[in-house]
């Protein structure tokens, strides 16, 4: 899973033990909302335009997708600065 795995990463640059609940409660909330986000805009890979790709409208879709992941590894915890 690539929200454990950036999970234990990042407590282990925090200098965290990287075998917590809250590492891996943060790790599978990025997974879910991540893979939750990809689902939501899955058309952009599925459903293509005749007249190409909409490059603004693909950006938004990969900012919403990669959002939650982030959010879940980057938002400070409890004794943690933001």
């Amino acid at each position: 899973m690539p929200g454990l795995s950036a999970a234990l990463v990042d407590a282990r640059l925090r200098g965290r033990a990287a075998l917590s609940r809250e590492v891996l409660a943060r790790g599978l909330a990025a997974a879910l909302g991540a893979g939750l986000a990809f689902w939501a805009v899955s058309g952009i890979w599925l459903h293509h335009d005749p007249g190409g790709p909409n490059y603004p409208y693909n950006f938004v879709c990969w900012t919403l997708a990669f959002l939650p992941g982030f959010a879940a590894l980057l938002v400070g915890g409890p004794g943690r600065p933001a």
